[in-house]
């Protein structure tokens, strides 16, 4: 891999030669298939391609069979698993160019800046600012789940959750999460166990900025093993963050609806309450795993 973090570029070995000229013999292969964009990296592939018509067999198969040509080609090539991520939504196609096409830059960047996995201020999510640590490369991905669980849910809707939360992520899905309730604890927990990555909004988790604390700060435990393996992003939102016009309405909405669903007499919190802090949080996870229109 060679050139600097605005022009990084993969230089391919003979093997990556290899794989590039059968990756555009594809099309001639398969006449319903088009390719719309590709990438060889050191340890892995993207592949970006639309079947036009029916080609008398399935997405994964016609995956698989690529992915045993390749390997004839180097038997030795260990490959990654085959990960099949469809795209149903407005806004995926020009996400996944994107996401693709970066993909040296975002290694390169982890070569050259390993001090980006530290604690770091005013990280832009989705044009709102936060402190971060962690992987903080997770949120460029646009595959993205939702796990919010209720605190009455029962054991068997939790497990329920959890089923789908892990097909989810087995599909490419990056994790999001405020993981407040015993239940959503549960589910972020099995996913990051599981070795996928995972974004998890804090309510009150990071040191002052400039502080003794901030100077020696790192998460602790099993959080601590998935920082170092890039599997985790830590995100407090900031105040700025929080008291944007957009946050502000959907949360005092969301704590509305959630009084009067319990028959209770809605009573504006002060934004300095844990209660409306969590529900803050709440809606910053739901903005940022909801799709681009």
């Amino acid at each position: 891999m060679g050139g600097d973090e605005q022009a990084a570029e993969v230089a391919l070995l003979p093997i990556g030669s290899m794989l590039l000229s059968d990756i555009r013999a594809i099309e001639a292969r398969h006449d319903g298939v088009q390719v719309y964009c590709s990438m060889i990296m050191p340890d892995h592939l993207h592949l970006l391609f639309y079947v036009k018509r029916d080609i008398g067999k399935s997405v994964k198969e016609l995956a698989r069979g690529m992915r045993q040509g390749w390997k004839h080609l180097s038997p030795e090539m260990d490959f990654a698993p085959v990960f099949i991520r469809p795209l149903y939504h407005k806004g995926q196609l020009d996400a996944m160019f994107k996401y693709i096409h970066n993909n040296p830059r975002r290694a390169m960047l982890k070569r050259l800046h390993p001090d980006l996995f530290r604690l770091c201020r005013e990280v832009q999510v989705g044009g709102m600012t936060f402190t971060g640590l962690g992987n903080i490369f997770l949120p460029d991905y646009p595959q993205r789940q939702i796990v919010e669980c209720s605190r009455t849910a029962s054991a068997e809707q939790i497990t329920e959750q959890q089923a789908e939360a892990m097909r989810s992520a087995q599909e490419g899905a990056v994790t999001y999460s405020g993981a407040v309730s015993s239940g959503e604890k549960q589910i972020v927990r099995a996913v990051r166990e599981a070795g996928f990555p995972v974004v998890v909004l804090l309510t009150e988790g990071f040191p002052p900025a400039v502080s003794e604390q901030e100077r020696f700060y790192k998460p602790g435990g099993a959080y601590f093993e998935a920082c170092a393996a890039g599997r985790l992003l830590l995100l407090e939102a900031t105040p700025a963050t929080l008291e944007l016009p957009e946050v502000l309405t959907l949360t005092q909405r969301a704590l509305r609806e959630k009084a009067e669903s319990k028959h209770y007499a809605y009573m504006p919190l002060p934004h300095s309450s844990l209660r409306w802090q969590i529900m803050a949080n709440n809606i910053l996870v739901r903005l940022l795993t909801t799709p681009p229109c």
